[in-house]
């Protein structure tokens, strides 16, 4: 019997998901999120952005510098990024922290998905489905 082994979905796309149980409230945890100082203690070598959505500045890991723009913020809960490598304008990736409250403490969820543009399909043929606006 033969196995393959075919790479997941989430290897396909080089996804990332990482998690940690903090045995702290989700409140105590916060910062590390929020906080750009407190980000450099473990997820980042450097952060030169504000956690607050809209703004934009670089963010330094051991793979290198990410030019970085903040999606979300949600205080307690989430922050959520994209950014990408200057030297690679094309690959866009989007970041995701999020807080959740477990018996333990607060389990920290960290995403990174790569996002990729998806070609684009022809119009449907007439006679196909086709989008009516709403009246």
């Amino acid at each position: 019997m033969e196995l393959h082994n075919e790479p997941s979905l989430a290897e396909e796309c080089l996804a990332v998901r990482r998690e940690l149980v903090l045995p702290f409230t989700r409140e105590e945890a916060w910062p590390l999120l929020g906080d750009r100082a407190e980000l450099e203690t473990w997820f980042a070598d450097e952060v030169s952005v504000d956690i607050e959505e809209g703004a934009g500045g670089t963010v330094r890991t051991e793979e290198g510098e990410r030019i970085a723009v903040v999606e979300e913020v949600v205080p307690g809960r989430r922050v959520t990024f994209r950014w990408r490598d200057p030297a690679e304008p094309e690959s866009v990736t989007l970041v995701d922290l999020t807080l959740d409250d477990v018996p333990e403490g607060t389990r920290l969820v960290v995403v990174e998905l790569p996002v990729r543009s998806l070609p684009v399909a022809p119009a449907a043929p007439s006679g196909g489905p086709q989008l009516v606006a709403a009246r």
